[in-house]
């Protein structure tokens, strides 16, 4: 009888850890903007959101941001950033 109180504990304490991460994650989903941001400045090593935050920054026409993506060559490139 006791395996199966350690059973319903364990599956209880999974769901409520569910619950907190899909918590701390609802404000990410409150844009697409929002979460495009999020992923991007939290999966350095994925090129896909990488190249999503680098289109957010470039929309919104934050140059800046967008640079260390390019490197040098949005800056030699773009009279508009005369830095």
């Amino acid at each position: 009888m006791p395996s199966t109180q350690v059973v319903w504990l364990a599956a209880i304490s999974l769901l409520g850890f569910w619950w907190y991460l899909c918590h701390l994650r609802v404000d990410d989903w409150k844009s697409v903007e929002q979460i495009t941001l999020v992923d991007g400045l939290k999966q350095l090593r994925s090129s896909r959101t990488q190249f999503n935050l680098a289109n957010l920054y470039l929309q919104s026409q934050r140059f800046l941001g967008v640079a260390p993506f390019f490197g040098g060559h949005l800056m030699a490139k773009c009279p508009c950033l005369n830095l």
